[in-house]
């Protein structure tokens, strides 16, 4: 059986490496076993990197190819996901458009979901970002993962089924920041494959360290399991200081009651005022995708 492997790629101010990534995914299309089609997300960049796009969609116009542009700059996961939403594709791949994921591995990535029972499948290497990079990594997985996950290390190189995306992404898309926090939660089960990872070769990469610290802190406040989490720690605490209380001594008094349901409650209060908060964030957030273009 002959897959469709749709290809999104973000792309913010940077569309050098595309021509030689658009070739690249060609050759892999025709040499291997899956019918490749792209979907470019220009994540509002100038109008110089989207005349660029216009430019590639016409040179590469005997691809199956999708422009989108959004109307502003929303961030990587959300430009990921308004690609996700029109991808066509048996299974889903999503990776950088900087060619530090190599297209030539994406049969190997998509193998693991034709050949296997997972729903996700991430490409991963080893010493691919810096120290500060994979600890801000490791305590973003750590914070919007769910108990008892295999918290599979997470890399923007990913291999998706689709029917996830149908059953369950369409309906969450405007309230997901963290795209690897909805897929740890959504999916049956998500495996990871090791893969090679290229050097840069044009410009620079736009995760400083501040970005990175900032997308880790929102990633953890904009989680919708976050107030549950609180809540129920919360009311962890009422209950140590009820039964603390119950069985006071004369020494301490009622001091452990007092701590533990005080600190319980401000907890649940803290977790229902996150609960109407992120509510009210995402009725009020929208993405527009303000122009299309398509090959075929």
């Amino acid at each position: 059986m002959k897959y469709n492997v749709s290809v999104v790629i973000p792309v913010f101010n940077d569309a050098d490496a595309l021509p030689e990534l658009l070739s690249r995914l060609r050759r892999v299309s025709a040499g291997s076993g899956y019918l490749l089609d792209v979907v470019l997300v220009d994540d509002g960049s100038g109008d110089k990197v989207w005349s660029e796009l216009e430019g590639l969609a016409r040179q590469f116009g005997d691809m199956d190819i999708a422009v989108l542009r959004l109307d502003k700059n929303h961030g990587q996961h959300p430009a990921t996901i308004q690609g996700l939403l029109v991808a066509k594709g048996d299974f889903i791949i999503t990776m950088d458009a900087d060619l530090q994921h190599p297209p030539e591995f994406i049969p190997i990535l998509a193998n693991q979901l034709a050949h296997g029972n997972a729903d996700v499948a991430y490409a991963t290497s080893r010493g691919a970002h810096g120290l500060f990079r994979r600890l801000i990594g490791t305590a973003r997985r750590l914070l919007v993962a769910p108990l008892g996950t295999s918290l599979v290390k997470a890399s923007s190189f990913r291999v998706i089924r689709s029917s996830l995306l149908d059953s369950k992404m369409r309906a969450a898309a405007s309230g997901v920041v963290n795209l690897d926090e909805f897929l740890s939660w959504e999916a049956n089960k998500v495996s990871s494959v090791p893969a090679p990872h290229h050097p840069r070769k044009y410009n620079v990469s736009s995760y400083t360290p501040g970005r990175l610290l900032a997308f880790a802190l929102w990633s953890a406040w904009s989680t919708r399991h976050l107030s549950r989490a609180v809540c129920i720690l919360g009311v962890g605490f009422v209950v140590i200081g009820i039964s603390a209380y119950m069985v006071r001594s004369s020494v301490w008094g009622s001091l452990p009651f007092s701590l533990f349901f005080g600190v319980g409650s401000s907890f649940i209060i803290f977790g229902l005022l996150h609960r109407f908060a992120w509510r009210y964030h995402n009725s009020k957030k929208n993405i527009h995708v303000i122009k299309t273009i398509k090959t075929r």
